[in-house]
């Protein structure tokens, strides 16, 4: 099949047609720090208000302690739920759910205990609350808590057996350390001694800068997120002011990206590493879209016939390496083709991922490798084939695994 030329003398597309099956897979790559996205909500790649300040990759957004507890909306202090309760109809009023018993006291608890310390030097840390809560469905939640000593050692003498989760919760600790960023999963039994996995806290560190367009203009509201290289680790993000300046602390030191999300649909990134003896300082100036290295990207979905697909939904993800002064890349664009079936894209340079999905009759296509690295004036659209059958939860769950793609990029940088 001949590929057509767009956008690079170096275009190649793979797989310009993918066949999808009921209950395909989803097609994503495995990475060490993917799980890092699903402490948030999912966030909104629309683009649909323009207007509103990128909040995309607000990491621990609604986790004000930034703590493993938050994240299972556990409140902070009293550990007094696990889970949240579904969402009813716009003005209606939830029913309560039953109150679960409360699990009998056993004549045979067990004990759990471990240690804290700093990571690197292995410094024993006293006064670290840790807390251990129940997980048994079938019976109401119990919290326990327990802070370390001199030596970093912390115990609770008395746990009834069954299934509990051991961590550090995030409102407790001190703004020197960072909290882990998930539980850990303690089963105990009758008369059963736990020694628990030591828990190995890092310190935080400062990040300071400014952000202006390249054209001299006021950069403002943006928000950057650090990436920690570490996956039991949370990211830190915040929103520059008016001005353009940032600062931000609370991150882990072992932080090596820090990215700034445009509303335009680029997340530019330079890589780091943050110290907790000296703050870091980093600039943005990213050229503005007009003036952006790229160039105008076609994708037109067809049927296995040629039959234009009018309407149909394009998302597209790019991502580019850091060179020299020229930084990381992320791009993420969605788009609905118009009456003659082509969705238009301003793009930078890049490597390419293409969703295109029919979503009256199910069909999807993708091309999963596309290189975009020299305009070329004229170039025909990008034909993408559409084909097979696919189910609205199947469709849906493709497009949240090409963006989950492009959430792991901003986390794992490496060739």
């Amino acid at each position: 099949m001949r590929i057509p030329r767009l956008c690079s003398t170096a275009l190649t597309a793979l797989a310009l047609a993918l066949p999808v099956a009921a209950g395909a897979q989803a097609m994503i790559e495995a990475s060490g720090i993917t799980s890092q996205v699903s402490t948030t909500a999912r966030p909104d790649w629309t683009q649909g208000n323009e207007s509103a300040p990128a909040a995309r990759f607000v990491r621990g957004a609604g986790i004000a302690d930034g703590s493993w507890f938050r994240a299972m909306g556990i409140e902070s202090g009293g550990f007094s739920s696990i889970g949240r309760p579904a969402a009813g109809a716009p003005g209606t009023r939830l029913a309560p759910p039953p109150p679960r018993p409360v699990r009998p006291k056993s004549n045979a608890p067990g004990r759990v205990a471990g240690l804290v310390y700093e990571s690197g030097s292995k410094r024993p840390l006293a006064g670290v609350m840790v807390g251990l809560v129940s997980t048994e469905p079938q019976w109401a939640t119990e919290r326990l808590e327990a802070r370390t000593d001199s030596a970093g050692y912390y115990e609770f003498p008395r746990v009834d057996p069954g299934a509990w989760l051991l961590g550090i919760p995030g409102d407790h600790l001190s703004t020197r350390w960072v909290a882990p960023r998930a539980g850990r999963p303690v089963t105990v039994a009758k008369h059963d001694s736990v020694a628990a996995a030591p828990f190995q806290l890092r310190r935080t560190a400062c990040l300071a800068g400014h952000a202006g367009w390249s054209d001299g203009y006021v950069l403002y509201d943006a928000t950057l997120t650090v990436a920690p290289y570490d996956s039991s680790q949370f990211s830190t993000s915040a929103t520059m002011n008016g001005l353009g300046d940032f600062k931000m602390c609370g991150a882990p030191e072992d932080s090596v990206m820090v990215w700034m999300h445009l509303r335009d649909g680029r997340s530019l990134g330079h890589a780091t590493r943050l110290s907790n003896a000296v703050d870091r300082t980093l600039a943005f100036t990213p050229d503005p879209l007009e003036k952006m290295e790229g160039c105008l990207l076609r994708i037109q979905p067809v049927l296995n016939d040629g039959t234009l697909v009018p309407r149909a939904q394009v998302t597209i993800v790019g991502r580019r390496f850091e060179q020299g002064a020229r930084a990381a890349l992320v791009f993420v664009r969605e788009q609905v083709t118009d009456a003659d079936g082509i969705a238009e894209f301003k793009v930078p340079f890049g490597i390419y991922e293409v969703l295109s999905i029919n979503p009256r009759e199910g069909q999807t296509g993708r091309v999963s490798r596309m290189i975009v690295d020299k305009n070329q004036d004229g170039a025909q659209p990008l034909r993408v084939e559409v084909r097979g059958a696919t189910t609205a939860y199947e469709r849906a769950r493709m497009r949240a695994d090409l963006l989950n793609r492009a959430e792991t990029y901003l986390y794992v940088w490496q060739q």
